[in-house]
C-alpha cells in the first residue's frame, strides 16, 4: 500500500488561525501565547496571508460558549479565508458531534483544514474515520481529567487543605 502524499501547501492562500488552550492557568496562558505566535510563523513560512486569528482560553468539551470559535465559523461561512490552520485536532474541539458538524460546514464551504503539528491538510476521505475515534478519545480524556480535578477540589475542601 502506497502512503498518501500530502500536497504541498499553495502560496498566497488566505488563512484563518484558530488557537485554544483549556484553562486560564498562567502556564497555559503562556502556552496559548506561544501557540498563537507559532501559528503565525508557520502561516508566514507557508506563504499564506493571515486574515484572522481566533484565540481563546476555554474548554474544548463543547463549542457552546466559545465566542472565538463561533466567530471563526461565521468567517469561514462568509468566505473570509481559504484554509483554517490549527495546531492539532484537540485544540479545535473534543466532541464527536461538534467535530462532524464542523466537517460538514468545512466541506459545504469548500475550505481546507491544515494541522501544523502533522504538517498536513486534513483529508476527510483518508482521515475521517480515525479522526472520529480520536475525538472520542479526547472527549473521554477530558471527562476523566475533569472528574479528577473535581474530586481533588472536593477532597481539599473537606480536609481544609
Amino acid at each position: 500500500m502506497t502512503p498518501a502524499i500530502t500536497p504541498t501547501p499553495a502560496k498566497g492562500l488566505r488563512v484563518g488561525i484558530y488557537n485554544r488552550c483549556s484553562t486560564q492557568e498562567e502556564s497555559q496562558v503562556n502556552a496559548l501565547e506561544l501557540q498563537a505566535k507559532q501559528s503565525r510563523e508557520i502561516a508566514k513560512q507557508l506563504g499564506w496571508t493571515i486574515v484572522a486569528q481566533y484565540i481563546e482560553s476555554v474548554s474544548g468539551t463543547s463549542t457552546k460558549g466559545r465566542i472565538e470559535y463561533q466567530h471563526m465559523l461565521a468567517d469561514l461561512q462568509a468566505d473570509k479565508f481559504d484554509v483554517l490552520l490549527i495546531k492539532s485536532l484537540d485544540r479545535l474541539m473534543r466532541s464527536n458531534k461538534d467535530w462532524y458538524e464542523f466537517l460538514d460546514i468545512l466541506a459545504r464551504n469548500k475550505k481546507q483544514l491544515y494541522i501544523y503539528m502533522e504538517h498536513k491538510f486534513f483529508d476527510t476521505n483518508q482521515h475521517g474515520f480515525m479522526s472520529g475515534i480520536e475525538m472520542a478519545m479526547h472527549a473521554q480524556f477530558s471527562r476523566v481529567l475533569s472528574d479528577k480535578l473535581k474530586n481533588s477540589h472536593r477532597w481539599r475542601q473537606e480536609h481544609k487543605s
